[in-house]
């Protein structure tokens, strides 16, 4: 027989496991229907600047992230687009959360948007880079690079959703690195 604590230990793992499980199935769904074009947008015209910066505050408000070094930069305060709120912020969630959880804590992430012809987002980080082969396939469905952290716990998908919310919008998603000098993702709406 198990004990009390023994009992509460297997069930807090169980409970994990399939809380994961349901993000998996989730994310699965959504880059399913993203990649099929099964979901329509509830597009709406709003200021993406104050739609990264609250991004950028829930992040440092997060206890597990709140001593990074995130820093945000804008040059004009309202830049008006026409955006499905809830993917927009799921996908530049996305691409924030991989810079943190790939890089060790001292890593520095600048975020910086402002509008010329399009607007241009960049999310930039001087992590450890991702290998050259690798960046081929970052976006693709459950492609995990061989520098993930065992502490990374996500579905697989997180780029490849990011990256269909982003061409779902008409925009464009771009990414650079180097190794030991860090990764530059440009977004273009």
């Amino acid at each position: 027989t198990f004990s009390t604590d023994e009992i509460r230990e297997y069930a807090g793992i169980i409970e994990e496991k399939s809380r994961y499980i349901k993000d998996v199935m989730e994310d699965l769904n959504l880059s399913t229907r993203l990649k099929n074009k099964e979901l329509s947008l509830n597009k709406k015209e709003m200021n993406i600047v104050a739609l990264l910066r609250t991004i950028v505050i829930d992040i440092l408000n997060d206890s597990k992230y709140g001593n990074r070094q995130i820093q945000f930069y804008v040059n004009q305060e309202v830049i008006m687009e026409e955006v499905d709120e809830i993917l927009f912020r799921r996908a530049i969630n996305n691409l924030i959360y991989n810079a943190i959880v790939h890089n060790n804590d001292h890593v520095k992430i600048e975020i910086s948007i402002d509008k010329k012809d399009h607007t241009h987002i960049l999310i930039k980080d001087n992590g450890k880079g991702i290998k050259k082969q690798e960046l081929e396939r970052i976006f693709d469905r459950y492609y995990r690079g061989t520098n993930t952290g065992a502490a990374h716990k996500g579905s697989g998908l997180g780029m490849a959703i990011a990256h269909d919310i982003i061409k779902a919008h008409d925009g464009q998603i771009t990414i650079q690195s180097e190794i030991d000098s860090g990764t530059s993702i440009e977004i273009k709406i």
